[in-house]
């Protein structure tokens, strides 16, 4: 009798394909999470510069309202209507733009009260009691109350402290007895710096 052959061994795939193909696959996955981790550095600089700049935007924002308040203002002693504008703030807050370069400053509440009782921040009744990442500034050109005359309130800041530095302006103007703003919008110079 024949005896039959012997088994034979049925080669499987070597090991070395299967390291490839799993390190093909961990190669993958850390290219694709460093990709995310990329994508979301970037995004999340991004939400951070516009989360700062809402602060501009904000703070502009009442001080606009304030002048507009200000200029409709009631004078207690002879209980008139005042139709002016707040006179310029002699001092910026902070003095020193670079005092905020990449940083925040903390006001206090003699920085805005400089021009007190009747001028600047002080006459506004405006004052940042948190830390800022801008310097605030309110100037008035003309007397206050004679159409055409207006108000420019800006500011400056260096958010990342390269010493380029984002400018926000917004500005009114008397006109026919009632103040106006000249411009609903808020313009904008290199927001993200």
């Amino acid at each position: 009798m024949m005896q039959p052959p012997p088994p034979q061994s049925v080669r499987q795939g070597s090991g070395a394909t299967w390291i490839i193909v799993v390190l093909s696959v961990v190669g993958g996955l850390i290219l694709v999470i460093g990709i995310l981790a990329v994508l979301g550095i970037v995004g999340m600089r991004r939400y951070l510069s516009a989360a700062k700049s809402a602060e501009a935007r904000n703070d502009l924002g009442s001080i606009g309202r304030d002048a507009v308040a200000s200029y409709e203002r009631e004078d207690i002693m002879t209980g008139s209507l005042t139709h002016s504008l707040c006179s310029s703030a002699t001092v910026p807050v902070p003095k020193n733009e670079r005092a905020l370069s990449g940083k925040k400053y903390q006001s206090s509440s003699s920085d805005w009260m400089v021009d007190a009782p009747n001028g600047g921040f002080a006459c506004l009744k405006f004052e940042v009691d948190d830390p800022q990442f801008y310097q605030l500034k309110y100037t008035r050109t003309g007397t206050g109350s004679k159409i055409g005359d207006s108000f420019l309130a800006e500011a400056r800041g260096d958010l990342d402290g390269n010493g380029v530095f984002s400018s926000f302006t917004l500005s009114g103007h008397v006109m026919a007895g009632d103040m106006v703003m000249q411009d609903p919008n808020i313009k904008e110079t290199n927001p993200d710096e």
